[in-house]
């Protein structure tokens, strides 16, 4: 190996060693959880995606991003800089420009970690991201550079001509501030992602698996009197036995398509399953008016009454009426998301599926007159 070639490796090696002493990961900053206080973006990826979850008590949004090093090439051509009508000693440069790839995580915070060639392609480097929000809608490249002199061509003739002479050694650069040198920084290019939230269609599936999962019991009717009404006597109903809560809140993270920088927009939806009342049927062909609840009835659940004209003797086979409740359910569903253009939602969507509604087993209710009762031998 010649003396230059040497110097040349020796000097690439001390550049690599300036290099491995900066800091991996610098201090990092947290996303402005303003802009949507109701789905606060999170600094990681989604640790379960299409699976419908019970919700916890806070929403958590997600910017783009993609479990693959995502990132596209936006730097710019290498630069030569040299004087039009040189001198002896001044300076001279070239600028060379590297792509960014990045990766993220599921950990709390993220992780959030950008890849690069550097000194002159001959190895890697990485650094952490200060801001994690900048990598869901930014691709970036890193730069360095070789400072350089005009020399003579023929350092023994003072008349030959100037050519630039560059040092071996490579520097960080940062153009934002033209500074040479530690640290490293992103330089840092808008990368347009927009989304649009998934259609009923594809919805549906993910929230008809939850209502066919709720194995849920209407309950069962019950009434006073029991086993005997009376016409013209208001007879109470009510409900004991339901296994779905009157509310049940419930989260879906969905993730778009892949872009082709890899990234994607995730879909945070928020569904409310919730009681809407009771439909009593109370197979009464001349009435379908509730009656007022007796006070020794009140207190039951979903209590109702009903005061029949007429005995139960001919309205079915086995003489009684066939009292029915219907549990009315609602379900709503709303999207959040990020993405270039900022923070969406809540926005409404169609959940693909309609509200669940619940039937109980008829219940047999007995109706007659009030029997007289004989006096003397009359």
């Amino acid at each position: 190996m010649s003396a230059g070639s040497r110097r040349r490796l020796v000097a690439v090696l001390a550049a690599l060693t300036a290099f491995a002493l900066q800091p991996g990961t610098a201090g990092r900053a947290g996303l402005d959880d303003s802009f949507n206080p109701d789905c606060p973006a999170a600094t990681a990826l989604p640790a379960v995606t299409g699976k419908v979850l019970q919700f916890t008590g806070a929403l958590q949004c997600f910017r783009p991003g993609g479990s693959a090093p995502f990132g596209s090439n936006v730097a710019p051509a290498d630069r030569v800089i040299r004087e039009p009508a040189p001198k002896l000693g001044d300076p001279c440069q070239n600028i060379y420009y590297h792509p960014v790839t990045f990766t993220e995580d599921t950990s709390p915070t993220g992780d959030p970690t950008g890849h690069f060639s550097i000194l002159g392609n001959v190895t890697t480097g990485q650094l952490g991201v200060d801001d994690a929000s900048m990598i869901g809608t930014h691709d970036a490249f890193v730069s360095d550079t070789q400072l350089g002199s005009y020399e003579l061509t023929n350092p023994n003739d003072p008349n030959s001509p100037l050519q630039c002479v560059l040092n071996p050694t490579f520097h960080f650069f940062c153009p934002a501030t033209g500074v040479v040198g530690p640290p490293l920084c992103f330089t840092w290019v808008l990368h347009p992602i927009t989304g649009n939230p998934t259609p009923p269609a594809n919805l549906a599936p993910f929230f008809a698996n939850v209502l066919g999962s709720l194995q849920a019991s209407p309950g069962t009717i019950h009434s006073a009197p029991a086993t005997k009404g009376v016409v013209n006597t208001p007879a109470c109903f009510w409900i004991d036995g339901i296994t779905i809560p009157q509310e049940q809140d419930l989260t879906l993270v969905l993730p778009g398509p892949l872009d082709g920088s890899g990234r994607q927009v995730f879909f945070t939806y928020f569904a409310r399953i919730q009681f809407q009342g009771v439909d009593w049927n109370f197979d009464d062909p001349l009435s379908v008016t509730p009656a007022q609840v007796p006070p020794p009835c009140q207190g039951q659940n979903l209590v109702t009454a009903h005061q029949y004209a007429q005995i139960s003797d001919e309205r079915n086979a086995d003489g009684k009426y066939h009292v029915t409740a219907t549990e009315r359910y609602s379900i709503s569903v709303v999207v959040y998301w990020y993405d270039s253009d900022g923070p969406h939602g809540p926005v409404t969507v169609d959940p693909g599926v309609s509200a669940p509604t619940l039937t109980t087993n008829a219940y047999p209710q007995y109706v007659g007159q009030v029997e007289g009762v004989p006096i003397g031998g009359q």
